[in-house]
């Protein structure tokens, strides 16, 4: 994805040097060259760089390598300090029955519910890791039906799909407004028309 958009800079600035520049300088701003090597070590949603660059979306998975290290980090000096190396395998030969797994899972997904409608506008979802966590552990079991559903092949297939179109459509964004812009000026006419309104105040 890094490549795509180096490439599609590359075509804004020789488009610019044509005399038809569509929109801002190329490789300016948040696709300065100076922002590729944190791009490149990921670590350019970290704080290291004042504002989302290149492929804007990414900047989760550079976060997501850091919590991974920064956790493994920690449960290895928990399981040091406390000497007891035995205590995953002990959790992983656990099974959880059928009948425990089948109301571990309804009670789940309706808390998830139940969270996910009160947690807006206020500071509820700073308390999601608290309620997740549990939530991946009672499906990582695999003991009930709603487990059993997702691990088919249609729903595999599913999940692998809205990361990816994540993970792209910045690009395809991107793209379109280089393409909008450059029609725009070849037809000497907008295409789109931004409308703003007011809310009028009530009573």
């Amino acid at each position: 994805m890094l490549l795509a958009f180096m490439a599609l800079e590359s075509a804004k600035a020789l488009s610019g040097q044509a005399g038809n520049p569509p929109g801002n300088a190329a490789f300016t701003g948040a696709f300065a060259p100076s922002s590729l090597i944190s791009n490149l070590a990921l670590v350019h949603g970290l704080g290291m760089e004042d504002r989302l660059s290149w492929n804007i979306p990414s900047w989760s998975i550079g976060a997501e390598f850091f919590v991974y290290i920064t956790f493994a980090i920690l449960l290895l000096a928990m399981l040091a300090a406390a000497g007891d190396v035995r205590l995953y395998q002990a959790a992983h030969g656990r099974r959880m029955s059928r009948h425990a797994g089948r109301l571990a899972e309804a009670g789940a997904l309706l808390t998830v519910v139940v969270f996910v409608s009160a947690a807006g506008g206020n500071a509820l979802p700073l308390a999601a890791p608290l309620l997740f966590g549990p939530v991946v552990l009672v499906f990582a079991f695999e003991a009930g039906p709603v487990s059993r559903l997702l691990t088919t092949s249609p729903f595999r297939q599913l999940a692998a799909w809205p990361y990816s179109i994540y993970m792209v459509h910045a690009l395809l964004i991107a793209v379109l407004q280089k393409a909008t812009t450059v029609a725009q000026e070849g037809i000497g006419r907008p295409l789109f028309v931004e409308r703003r309104t007011t809310a009028k105040p009530t009573g």
